[in-house]
């Protein structure tokens, strides 16, 4: 499976564990965390607010 696809793959399932979580289908961060196959301080921090930090890096920010 390319790269690319693992990212796009990986951001979707952070995302259905949130909505599961604030939907409270699944009850807690641990319970949604092994369902969906996510780190639990990946979602911890996702939904105190914290963003990525890809997104939180300046666009114009050359990565060597």
């Amino acid at each position: 499976m390319r790269k690319y696809l693992k990212l796009i793959l990986s951001k979707a399932r952070i995302i259905l564990a949130i909505e599961a979580i604030e939907s409270n289908k699944r009850s807690t961060i641990r319970k949604a965390a092994n369902y969906y196959s996510v780190p639990r301080s990946t979602l911890f921090d996702r939904i105190q607010g914290c963003s990525n930090m890809a997104e939180s890096r300046p666009k114009s920010h050359n990565l060597i």
